[in-house]
């Protein structure tokens, strides 16, 4: 899905950016790598958030379809 393309492009591009840096350029690649180490963390929380609230509106389907079935 688009969304998976959105996180490869915003690593790859970070990661393009360190690779361009100078090997004096400490700060500037420190910075890079917090921000790649973030990315991963914001798009774990995504993907759980997204799997999590797909599980929930299974199970709130199945429990109104038990609704409607005994009606």
């Amino acid at each position: 899905p688009l969304y998976q393309e959105a996180w490869r492009v915003a690593e790859r591009e970070l990661h393009e950016a360190w690779l361009k840096t100078a090997e004096d350029q400490e700060r500037e690649r420190e910075k890079l790598w917090l921000m790649t180490r973030q990315l991963k963390r914001v798009r774990s929380f995504f993907e759980k958030t997204v799997r999590e609230g797909a599980d929930a509106a299974s199970m709130l389907r199945a429990d109104q379809e038990g609704t409607d079935n005994a009606s």
